[in-house]
């Protein structure tokens, strides 16, 4: 049995990690710590048998801790992640990995010094839709890539943000772009296998210290054009688009059957073209019923990617967080 810390005791922790732990076979959740004792206290209530350590250096410390899960405010990752990878402890951060270039080149290179593996919380890649996608792209489904198109959308200004005031702070590592398009950022080049060239981005700011809403823009090796737009106060949407030379893909990343590809000369609105689509969500239908059962295709995520990084083979890689924030640099 792996033994598992938790640094932060958040949202992130309670919803996502802690149920992803409570399924992942081999994993377990030995200790917790966070600066707030009040949110400790209520994860502590959930998993009743992790220890509680006053700060995260005694977390750290833990001999029954063999993995640390930095679940912090981004602008203290570099600080938990390096200070366990330097005693030992594998990392799985969450995203994004830092909020500077410097600062997640310490955190691969305290990997590479100590010997000790590290994962990115870039939990996006274990949906099953955008798998889909990738291997699509692979076999060239839809022929040479040509250009993507993203949106990732919700309010953090409603009862949802709760306890994660930060998510609306550029220099907390929140807003549309690093909180939001980080993971878009890493989709393109996932599910492409392209490298990201040049990148640029237009933000509306009407707090001076947010970006509320952002348009980004890119090229991608092999002069694929990107843009991808993050906003933090509007309706839930989580969509991407690859257009390909035959083709192209359409993925809802909010949906278990939020796969569609179609052919060059389809045209989606034609009634061959809806037959078709109904007759496919109808044959999902028990397979969507099961991924409900078993709490949701983004729960399901989180367990892959907890049992990915238990098995050696994360699906992002510390240096895949380093490539995110590089952009995310080069960007402002």
């Amino acid at each position: 049995m792996i033994g598992v810390g938790f640094l932060g005791c958040g949202w992130v922790a309670h919803t996502k990690h802690l149920r992803a732990l409570q399924r992942a076979e081999g994993l377990e959740l030995v200790a917790i710590h966070d600066s707030d004792p009040e949110k400790m206290g209520r994860l502590a209530q959930l998993a009743p048998g992790a220890r509680t350590h006053p700060d995260a250096a005694a977390l750290i410390s833990d001999p029954g801790v063999d993995v640390v899960a930095v679940l912090t405010p981004p602008d203290s990752h570099a600080e938990h992640a390096v200070a366990a990878l330097e005693a030992g402890k594998r990392v799985l951060c969450e995203k994004p990995l830092a909020l500077s270039t410097e600062d997640a080149a310490a955190i691969c290179s305290a990997s590479e010094a100590s010997g000790t593996a590290g994962a990115t919380g870039m939990m996006t890649r274990a949906l099953a839709v955008v798998q889909r996608a990738r291997r699509a792209i692979a076999d060239r489904e839809i022929g040479e890539v040509v250009s993507l198109r993203t949106v990732y959308a919700d309010s953090v200004a409603d009862e949802r943000l709760g306890d994660r005031p930060w998510r609306r702070t550029r220099a907390g590592g929140g807003g549309a772009l690093q909180e939001k398009l980080v993971h878009h950022i890493d989709l393109w080049r996932y599910i492409t296998g392209l490298e990201v060239e040049e990148a640029a981005s237009q933000a509306v700011d009407s707090s001076r210290e947010q970006d509320e809403a952002v348009l980004l823009t890119a090229r991608l090796s092999g002069n694929v054009l990107v843009s991808s737009l993050g906003l933090d106060r509007s309706a839930v949407t989580n969509e991407l688009q690859v257009f390909g030379s035959h083709g192209h893909i359409a993925l809802d990343l909010y949906r278990v059957d939020g796969f569609r590809l179609e052919g060059r000369n389809q045209v989606s609105g034609e009634p061959a073209v809806r037959v078709k689509r109904a007759a496919a969500a109808a044959m999902k239908l028990p397979g969507v019923a099961a991924q409900v059962r078993g709490g949701g295709e983004f729960s399901n995520a989180y367990v892959r990617q907890w049992e990915a990084f238990r098995d050696g083979e994360p699906y992002a890689s510390l240096e895949d967080g380093l490539r995110a924030t590089e952009v995310l640099e080069m960007a402002r």
